[in-house]
């Protein structure tokens, strides 16, 4: 049995480098959700006799500002840097759970019913972005950190 090592410290680099994350397709791909859920609110509400939700009318707004202004917001400041991708992650993630949110509740009150199941939605949303904030500064590097 023959085991091959490398450790250069040329390899050693490339492994450890940090990637940047694209933001500007981040906010072309967040565009795209809030085309998708505006196109699918009105579809869903042409189909639903005359009903309508507000939550599922305020559904697009999440991609839209907490994924397409943010991230153009943050990659025209230059913060491509200094996000990590457990940040990262943890914000999409928290977008996502709000939108979730927003359409089971939309879709609950246009089928004439009450729930409060959404409430779950909103408290594991904004956990997970409060967690991806705690994150991005956790991930800055020793010289980044302006407190």
């Amino acid at each position: 049995m023959i085991l091959y090592t490398l450790d250069t410290k040329q390899n050693i680099k490339q492994h450890t480098k940090q990637k940047q994350i694209p933001l500007r397709k981040t906010a072309l791909f967040y565009f795209g959700i809030s085309i998708f859920c505006i196109i699918f609110t009105r579809i869903y509400e042409h189909y639903s006799y005359g009903e309508h939700s507000t939550y599922m009318r305020a559904m697009f707004l999440f991609p839209l500002i907490g994924g397409t202004l943010l991230s153009l917001l943050s990659y025209y400041k230059g913060f491509t840097k200094t996000l990590g991708r457990r940040s990262y992650n943890l914000w999409n993630s928290g977008i996502a759970i709000f939108i979730n949110g927003c359409l089971i509740r939309g879709i609950i009150n246009i089928s004439g019913r009450f729930t409060e199941y959404d409430r779950l939605y909103w408290f594991l949303g904004t956990c997970f972005l409060l967690a991806a904030i705690v994150f991005y500064f956790i991930d800055l590097p020793e010289k980044e950190h302006h407190f």
